[in-house]
């Protein structure tokens, strides 16, 4: 039987030698000019953090360099970067100069990893970041940045795993090299998991988006009742800075949230006197908010056109059982002076005032004519003074 075990301590030991120090899990298959996703597992053997600049994508020899962004979570390394449009064709993804004991001696080596990069002429998009991270006793919000590299257009679609995520937009285009910036509410109320995802779908492509929550106390949330009506009403927008030209109207949408822990009844929404003719909402009344439901309440500007040149302040109040719950600060600026506004040049002088005009250009040219004069007198002084100095016996 000695044999066998001699044989189970050759395998074991021959595992644990040619073992990789770090492993590379990536999220999918990449085209050309893709975000790519991607972890990494880090052993202990590793002797040396792992940074942005050492990275690069290799093929046969050649090297393209990448700068991953990085984020620790929970023992992984989460890296994602933008693949270059023109590079394809079955590269390797390196980590360089990896310092690792390798049968309890220190080594220093590129570790070389499987990477596939598939040709295609599909519109695509990037995304940033490729991993979400949020501490929820913090904020309610996260970001994300979508954009178009390349020549054609690109429809980009928004699908949530679930419902206690809401985004401001779900559905939209973007034209060559456009971008836009998606914001994200996450209910407090309603969030009864650490970890969830979501789709950015584009043609019949997709990113899965991990999300990784904090400060959740599940087991408190699970035992609250109705009787603990603690809560409140949102806003999810943080202000409104519109800016319209003059004769134009605009349109938009504010979204309001239920975190209370019941069902809300009675919900109304004002607009502050200022702003009356200015702005108009879609409805001023929510008849019901389920708990963690989120409305949205459509924005109408200066829809018969008729605002003058300048700027209007006020804000949005969401009110519940008479009392402010949450507001918004609203800033309207209407552009252009060609039409009647605001009259930003002073009235022309009643009768007379050219002959005043006159009378101060006269004045102003006798102080301008003095001031000459009196230059010309002060230098001829200075310089007679000197001459004076200059034959005195102490000069010589």
């Amino acid at each position: 039987m000695r044999w066998l075990v001699f044989v189970i301590l050759f395998i074991v030991f021959s595992v644990s030698s040619f073992a990789s120090p770090i492993d590379v899990e990536f999220e999918k298959d990449y085209l050309n000019g893709e975000s790519v996703q991607g972890k990494l597992y880090v052993g202990e053997s590793v002797q040396d953090q792992i940074k942005t600049n050492d990275f690069r994508l290799e093929l046969e020899g050649v090297p393209t360099l990448i700068f991953p962004t990085l984020i620790e979570f929970e023992g992984y390394t989460y890296f994602f970067f933008n693949l270059p449009p023109s590079i394809f064709g079955n590269y390797s993804f390196v980590i360089e100069d990896v310092i690792y004991l390798k049968n309890n001696i220190l080594t220093e080596e590129d570790l070389f990893f499987d990477f596939i990069i598939q040709e295609s002429n599909k519109s695509i998009v990037n995304i940033n970041p490729g991993v979400i991270t949020l501490n929820l006793a913090e904020s309610n919000y996260f970001y994300l940045d979508v954009s178009n590299p390349l020549d054609s257009q690109a429809s980009v679609r928004i699908v949530m795993e679930d419902n206690f995520i809401t985004p401001s937009q779900e559905d939209f285009l973007l034209n060559s090299g456009e971008g836009k910036t998606v914001e994200f509410y996450v209910s407090s109320v309603l969030a009864d998991k650490n970890e969830t995802n979501f789709l950015v779908e584009y043609g019949n492509l997709s990113y899965i988006i991990s999300v990784f929550l904090d400060g959740i106390n599940i087991q408190e949330q699970n035992n609250e009742t109705n009787e603990t009506n603690a809560g409140e009403l949102n806003i999810l927008e943080e202000v409104l800075d519109i800016e319209i030209d003059y004769g134009d109207s605009s349109e938009g949408f504010i979204r309001v949230s239920n975190e209370f822990n019941e069902i809300v009844e009675g919900v109304t929404i004002e607009i502050s006197e200022t702003l009356e003719g200015i702005l108009e909402l879609e409805f001023y009344e929510i008849d019901s908010l389920n708990i963690g439901e989120v409305r949205k309440n459509r924005i109408y500007v200066n829809e018969l056109k008729d605002l003058e040149e300048g700027e209007y302040v006020g804000d949005i109040i969401v009110l519940y059982n008479d009392d402010a719950y949450d507001s918004i600060s609203v800033h309207v600026n209407v552009l252009g002076i060609d039409g009647p506004g605001i009259n930003v040049t002073p009235p022309n002088p009643p009768n007379g005032g050219e002959e005043r005009d006159s009378r101060w250009t006269i004045i102003l040219f006798i102080v301008l004519f003095l001031l000459i004069v009196g230059g010309f007198i002060l230098i001829k002084y200075i310089k007679s003074k000197r001459k004076e100095v200059n034959s005195s016996p102490w000069f010589r």
